[in-house]
């Protein structure tokens, strides 16, 4: 005679543990490709400085590396700028830099709507 098994009829949150687990490695793998910059000289990338550096302070930093301002972002330590040498990401994390990301990864870089201003390298 053959033994049935019985199964819990309700599994319980542990049960999509490995799902949950996986869609959110799915996420974050899939944020990280889509904000990675180009490294290709003269391609635009969202420079990201730590809070409380100021829009001034962010443009020097960013001319100091050789770098071109194309717009500010919403908050003034974002900056999307525009690099001649294929090393612009190197020189300005040497800059401060936190974070050099595909601005268009971070939804334009916060930018609202009548802000968009050109500043050229001092």
């Amino acid at each position: 005679m053959s033994e049935s098994k019985s199964y819990p009829r309700n599994p319980g949150f542990a049960s999509f543990l490995p799902a949950i687990a996986l869609a959110l490695i799915s996420v974050v793998a899939l944020g990280t490709a889509q904000m990675r910059p180009s490294d290709k000289a003269g391609d635009q990338v969202a420079v990201i400085f730590g809070p409380g550096t100021s829009l001034a302070e962010a443009i020097a930093r960013i001319g100091g590396a050789d770098g071109m301002v194309v717009r500010a972002g919403a908050f003034s330590n974002i900056v999307v700028a525009v690099g001649s040498a294929p090393d612009f990401i190197d020189r300005v994390r040497e800059k401060g830099a936190w974070l050099v990301v595909d601005p268009r990864g971070l939804g334009g870089c916060f930018v609202e709507s009548g802000t968009v201003k050109t500043v050229q390298k001092p």
